[in-house]
This record gives C-alpha cells, structure tokens and sequence, in this order.
C-alpha cells in the first residue's frame, strides 16, 4: 500500500469518525454502498456531501493483514487524505495479546465500530437477524408457502 504525505492531523480524523458515528447511530447519515473495484475483496461505503464525500473500506488482501481506510475527497472524488489502519496482531484466543498494546490508541476499534454500525445501517442486517428470530420462536411452518 502506498502512503501519501498526510495533511489532514489525525485528531481531526478522529473527531470526524467519532461525529460520524454519532450520527449514523442516530440514522442522520445516508451512507451508500459503494461498488467493489475489480480483483479487490473489499467492502466500502461512502457519504456524498456537496463539496466532498467520505469514503470508508475494509480491505482484505491476500498476503497482509486486513485493513481500515477512511478516506476524504473533494467534490471531483479525487482524494484529499486517507488514514488507513492495519489489524492489529490479537493473538489467538489460546494466546491472545494485550488489545492495549497491539492498538494503544484504540484507532482500529475506533474505525471498526463505524465500519460495523455503518454496515448494519446500510445492509440492515440487524432486521433480517430479528425477522429470522422471530419465526423462529413462533408456532406453526416458517415462511411463505411458495407458488405452483
């Protein structure tokens, strides 16, 4: 991956996902999947603002550790900065590391939990996880009788 020279601080990056999260937990946010380029397994989202648009991926390259990238653009899409996180080593659930070492900032949990409630704001996966429940606590055949 190459890196670009930073200009936006990372504070700033910070505030902005945190606000962002705030407002998607409130569904105030109208993120949109974006489609995937080819050969790349990847799963991103973005917001359209009137002058710029967001852009938030989870990468998971064949030979490295999955990634994290939360990118600004301006109003022609081309990229302004990106701030990109790899996962954290964690370990193995025998010998797992210390999260406060292998993510002292909390930047990867920061950037995955947006990336999680963004997902289930678009892809409304929480729903469909209720739906199924449901029938599956009530009586009697589940779903719909299918046509002849």
């Amino acid at each position: 991956m190459v890196k670009s020279v930073p200009t936006i601080p990372l504070q700033k990056f910070r505030e902005i996902v945190r606000g962002l999260m705030e407002r998607t937990k409130a569904g105030q946010v109208n993120w949109v999947r974006r489609a995937p380029r080819g050969g790349i397994a990847e799963t991103a989202y973005e917001v359209i603002l009137p002058q710029s648009r967001v852009v938030l991926t989870y990468t998971i390259p064949r030979a490295e550790s999955d990634y994290l990238s939360f990118q600004l653009q301006n109003a022609n899409s081309i990229p302004v900065d990106t701030w990109s996180i790899p996962e954290p080593d964690w370990g193995t659930p025998e010998n797992p590391n210390d999260p406060d070492e292998v993510d002292p900032d909390g930047d990867w949990k920061l950037l995955d939990a947006l990336f999680q409630e963004v997902q289930r704001h678009v892809t409304g996966w929480d729903k469909v996880v209720n739906d199924i429940e449901q029938a599956l606590s009530a009586q009697g055949p589940i779903g719909k009788t299918p046509r002849p």
